[in-house]
């Protein structure tokens, strides 16, 4: 003998809840994953000197962490090794935000900083972000700039 177990009729418009993972819930699969935004520093980049590189989300329920790395632009080498930004807090304005510090060793010129996001849950990406940087040498200073004859 079959029973029939019926669920409660589901009208048009009823939500629908975002899917739950044991990783959280995940973003609906039409909806694409955001694009991290990266803020650089506003002045030079000195080269074998730590700055800070801000990451930006907008505030969402799904885990989404951001995959960053750097990239020589003459070599086309990586800087080190990607790392995986994942601890943000809300910013105040809509968004989540991270901080991470980053030294770019002597001898580079410019460097391209990428991202992506990526969602926990699912493995999905957002597309990818490029900025490129001009980075200034460690024993490039103003004075030494002084004592050339132009």
């Amino acid at each position: 003998m079959v029973e029939d177990e019926r669920v409660g009729p589901t009208y048009p418009g009823d939500a629908t809840p975002e899917p739950e993972t044991p990783l959280g819930p995940v973003l609906p699969e039409d909806e694409p994953i955001p694009t991290p935004r990266l803020q650089l520093p506003t002045g030079d980049m000195i080269a074998g000197r730590p700055f800070v590189v801000t990451v930006k989300l907008p505030s969402l329920e799904a885990r989404v962490y951001v995959k960053l790395w750097l990239r020589d632009r003459q070599t086309r080498e990586l800087i080190g090794t990607p790392r995986w930004i994942i601890d943000f807090l809300p910013d105040g304005f809509g968004n989540q935000m991270a901080r991470t510090e980053v030294i770019v060793p002597p001898g580079c010129i410019k460097v391209q900083f990428e991202a992506i996001a990526v969602e926990i849950a699912t493995q999905r990406e957002s597309d990818k972000v490029t900025l490129t940087r001009p980075i200034v040498p460690p024993d490039l200073s103003p004075l030494s700039l002084d004592g050339l004859e132009i």
